[in-house]
């Protein structure tokens, strides 16, 4: 059941969210999943992904999230 409410809310705000807004919820998203299961720290988690897979996820290219990835540094959300 959560699993499809999870799945519904993506298809809703698929299209009305901006790229940082996207790509934000989906690393919080994954953020709170690796929590529960015991993987991610309060404040930071391991990401084994590129940029590329990001980018499918969320529906951009690779160049625009690595912009996105690069504006979370700036703002100071991100540290790699």
């Amino acid at each position: 059941m959560v699993d499809e409410a999870i799945l519904r809310r993506w298809l809703v705000n698929g299209g009305r969210k901006d790229a940082y807004a996207s790509t934000a919820h989906l690393l919080c998203e994954l953020h709170q999943r690796l929590r529960i299961m015991g993987r991610a720290e309060e404040d930071r988690f391991d990401l084994p992904l590129t940029q590329q897979d990001l980018a499918d996820a969320v529906g951009l290219t690779s160049v625009h999230v690595n912009r996105v990835m690069k504006r979370f540094r700036e703002d100071g959300l991100l540290d790699r």
